[in-house]
């Protein structure tokens, strides 16, 4: 028969004695949820965690300095709160697709994206999502990149004005110096020729070779050179650009765009033209095709510009990551902008770029 029940039976937490096992187990799991919560507070990039449908579950302090809201007002709302348009009206449709397919826009992809501010500014990001399988839901770490950004158009101006600088050396002194020796060439060749010498034909051969010389010292030049900071230069600029593609290949090139198209902020322009001009190259070298369409316009996300062509297409599934085409998303990143390359289902390659500026930068 067991010993009658005492109420000094019964097994209290004594702190001189040694924990039991599940006693120690659960004060490991304080301590740890306590260190992951005191890492979640402290990171400067934020966390932010949703369901399949989008909606916010959980979020760090980050986020909320991040983005200029308070905790209670993103527990329950769509995650698209932080997203400006287009992306804000496409995301439900990116879930839903993730879902259905498997086919991922950005779950599991690092990739640069923009971010809202409860202000409405917009802001670049680097964004990573993962999938939380065994629980159910999707977990996003973002990092305000707005510095780096901002240091790299630094970089990217000062290298556009070293450029001008060279290109008006190359045009103005050494052109200038090719030209004066070609004519002096070119009439010693005639007179050379006029006395009949023995040397006329060497004469001539020299001077067709410094003319040559000179005119690819004239396009190195013009290939240095930037747009220019007039409002009206982009449009000039992919004018030539349109011009030079059907006059040096076998390709008609036509350019879309509002006469009256002006782009204000010199670096836009710039940018926006050295990608058009190397997704045209790229067309005209590689596509096979016959036509190119070029196409700017003004939108409510901001500048749109479209190179399509005709040929047979850019291999999607192989490595299409060529200098070329990194450079043009380095481009396209810098201005915070976006850009695809895609092979519609009539044919050929269109290269999609997409700057978002203000209102203030574009008139026409």
């Amino acid at each position: 028969m067991p010993p009658p029940f005492h109420a000094s039976h019964v097994d209290e937490f004594d702190p001189s004695r040694p924990e039991s096992g599940r006693e120690r187990a659960l004060i490991a799991l304080r301590e740890s949820e306590t260190r992951m919560r005191a890492i979640l507070n402290a990171t400067v990039d934020a966390i932010v965690t949703i369901d399949k449908a989008g909606i916010i579950l959980a979020i760090n302090p980050a986020t909320e300095r991040m983005f200029g809201y308070e905790e209670s007002e993103l527990l329950g709302q769509n995650v698209k709160i932080f997203m400006p348009f287009p992306h804000r009206d496409e995301h439900d449709g990116y879930l839903a697709r993730y879902k259905e397919t498997g086919e991922a826009h950005v779950i599991g992809i690092g990739r640069e994206v923009r971010g809202r501010r409860k202000d409405g500014t917009t802001f670049p990001l680097e964004l990573a999502v993962s999938e939380v399988e065994s629980f159910n839901m999707y977990s996003g770490i973002m990092r305000d990149i707005s510095e780096r950004r901002i240091l790299d158009r630094q970089v990217v101006k000062a290298v556009m004005e070293e450029r001008h600088r060279t290109a008006c050396d190359l045009h103005d002194g050494i052109g200038s110096m090719l030209t004066a020796i070609h004519l002096r060439s070119a009439m010693l060749a005639k007179g050379l020729a006029a006395e009949h010498s023995a040397q006329a034909e060497e004469g001539a051969t020299i001077s067709s070779l410094i003319k040559a010389a000179l005119s690819q010292v004239r396009s190195v030049a013009r290939g240095l050179h930037t747009v220019g900071d007039e409002p009206e230069n982009l449009l000039n600029g992919l004018q030539e650009l349109v011009r030079q593609a059907s006059a040096t290949s076998l390709m008609t090139c036509e350019l879309k765009c509002s006469p009256t198209m002006r782009v204000h902020d010199p670096m836009v322009a710039n940018q926006i033209y050295r990608i058009a001009q190397e997704a045209i190259a790229n067309a005209t070298k590689y596509s096979g095709g016959s036509a190119i369409s070029v196409s700017l316009e003004g939108a409510r996300e901001g500048i749109v510009l479209t190179i399509a062509d005709d040929g047979k297409g850019i291999d999607l599934a192989g490595d299409s990551g060529g200098l070329g085409l990194a450079i043009m998303k380095y481009r396209a990143h810098i201005l915070g902008g976006t850009i695809h390359f895609s092979r519609p289902v009539e044919g050929g390659t269109t290269v999609t770029c997409k700057v978002p500026v203000s209102v203030q930068e574009i008139s026409h």
